[in-house]
């Protein structure tokens, strides 16, 4: 597969970055062009605040972004009034067409990259482009023609604002104690792997004398999935490079047949749990966080969450961080798609915004994005408000011992603090702060998951993608469950699938994929 080199050269920059967190010195090389920039969003004194309202797609519920006085700061500085629009996860696609559909779209949008370029080509959201320039100079500053490039819809216009964010994505993790406590090591095969999950389900690894432990489990939606294809060396359903230099959907390469029938295996030997379809947001924290699941893929910080929840009640709990193991024949596993744009320094692409026809505000939404990319905003998402959440410290914010250490990621997210679901902008200040939130432990698998990333080579969008990409995904949802829970057989049901692909235009997309990529 390709991004091998490109690999190379991030974990280069990637394993200075680590000196840097480790010595808690901060990291000087890696700020934006805007970083200095302290300039709140223009608004003549006196004038009224702007409502803006946001829309973000398969949010959590941390806590209530629209009431934390972080929000309330966020105003202030802003000269707006936020109304925040959330939707559960996979319930996002849904509510967006009907609030579109409607002609009450919010003013700013926050989804998935296609979902915003097929709006934009459907002239339901702004092409961007002239927006920058006219009224977005730190966003100008912060992108550059590759990364433009790389966003643009099929019509080969700019429809998104990305959000720009630190290193670190999803890895595979293991209760460490259980494996001491059984007498295991790493999986290095799947043999191993597979074994591990065995032992973990049956031989009783919490002590409570109860087969009601799981050796991993998948989520809603196939949520997790990268845990029976890892090994296999595809991301769950991400364009990668095939044996013939030409690109093809991770979910129809042949090995992902190999990967189903590993997890049709798994699920017959309830080897993961059984409701994983119905688990989403708190239903899994819970499973994981009440001592029932052994193996689980997810990002280093939320692995340092359910650590600190864990030695509540377990006082020796102990995630680790592990190579994915890899099936016979493959050269490396994957436990994410990364989206590390090449000439930043390893930063990367964490979600997109994009700005509705139907605003009544299109400068002051502009400005306010604008305003999210200036240091001012980056501290106040990243820290909070000085002297309720940090004091500053020899020129640095360091938060107040209620919000310090990996013990206090509950309190941090209650706040709104260091929140996934932020607004926008920069996540450079985050780097700094990783001592202040994690242990070295968890920095040094912060930096583990990006090697065991598969490179994302496509991020365009094209015209049969922007249509049909959602009932492809759809089918492959229905056809992959009934796959892995045996109501098909996996020839029938990989068979199936195949010709549900093709009917559903899959073939002309991929070809329009290759097409573009060669051409760009």
């Amino acid at each position: 597969m390709g991004g091998e080199f490109f690999m190379r050269k991030v974990l280069r920059k990637i394993s200075i970055l680590m000196v840097a967190l480790l010595l808690a010195t901060g990291i000087a090389g890696c700020k934006a062009k805007n970083s200095g920039n302290t300039k709140s969003a223009d608004g003549a004194k006196g004038e009224s605040p702007t409502e803006i309202s946001i829309f973000f797609d398969s949010t959590s519920t941390t806590c209530n972004r629209s009431n934390t006085a972080l929000i309330k700061e966020v105003e202030k500085k802003s000269n707006t009034k936020i109304k925040i629009v959330e939707a559960p996860s996979g319930e996002g696609t849904q509510k967006l067409n009907l609030l579109i559909s409607s002609g009450n779209c919010p003013d700013i949008v926050k989804t998935g990259l296609v979902t915003i370029n097929k709006y934009g080509t459907e002239d339901a959201m702004y092409p961007m482009q002239e927006v920058i320039d006219k009224y977005m100079p730190n966003v100008k500053n912060a992108l550059n023609d590759d990364i433009i490039k790389k966003l643009e819809a099929s019509n080969n216009k700019l429809y998104v604002v990305p959000f720009i964010r630190d290193i670190g994505y999803s890895g595979f993790f293991v209760r460490q104690d259980w494996l001491g406590k059984l007498g295991l090591s790493i999986p290095k095969t799947l043999d191993e792997y597979y074994k591990m999950l065995k032992d973990f389900t049956e031989k009783d690894p919490d002590g409570n004398g109860k087969k009601d432990t799981f050796g991993t489990t998948l989520t809603e939606n196939l949520g997790r999935f990268e845990l029976m294809c890892g090994p296999f060396g595809l991301p769950a359903n991400d364009f990668v490079m095939g044996d013939d230099g030409n690109l093809i959907l991770s979910s129809v390469h042949p090995k992902m047949k190999e990967a189903l029938a590993f997890g049709a295996k798994l699920y017959k030997e309830g080897l993961i749990d059984p409701e994983f379809s119905t688990l989403k947001g708190q239903l899994y924290e819970e499973k994981v966080t009440n001592n029932k699941i052994g193996v689980m893929t997810n990002p280093s910080s939320m692995a340092t969450k359910y650590e600190s929840e864990l030695k509540k009640t377990v006082p020796d709990a102990k995630y680790q961080i592990f190579d994915v193991p890899v099936a016979e024949g493959v050269k490396k596993g994957i436990s994410a798609t990364s989206s590390i744009i090449e000439g930043t320094n390893g930063k990367s692409i964490d979600g997109q915004i994009g700005i509705s026809k139907t605003t009544k505000h299109l400068e002051a939404v502009a400005k306010f994005i604008d305003w999210n990319f200036t240091s001012e905003a980056e501290k106040l998402w990243t820290y909070g408000i000085e002297g309720t959440h940090y004091t500053m410290e020899n020129g640095k914010p360091k938060f107040k011992p209620e919000y310090f250490g990996p013990d206090k990621v509950a309190n941090r997210q209650q706040q709104g603090l260091w929140d996934q679901y932020k607004l926008c902008g920069f996540y450079d200040q985050r780097t700094d702060g990783y001592p202040q939130v994690w242990a070295p432990d968890t920095i040094k698998n912060i930096v583990g998951t990006l090697s065991s990333a598969y490179p994302k080579l496509v991020y365009f969008s094209t015209p049969t993608g922007e249509t049909a990409s959602g009932e492809i995904g759809k089918a492959r949802l229905e056809n992959f469950t009934k796959i892995i829970m045996g109501s098909v057989s996996v020839d029938d049901g990989w068979n199936q699938w195949l010709k549900d692909f093709d009917r559903l235009s899959g073939n002309k997309w991929t070809k329009e994929v290759n097409d573009a990529y060669k051409s760009r």
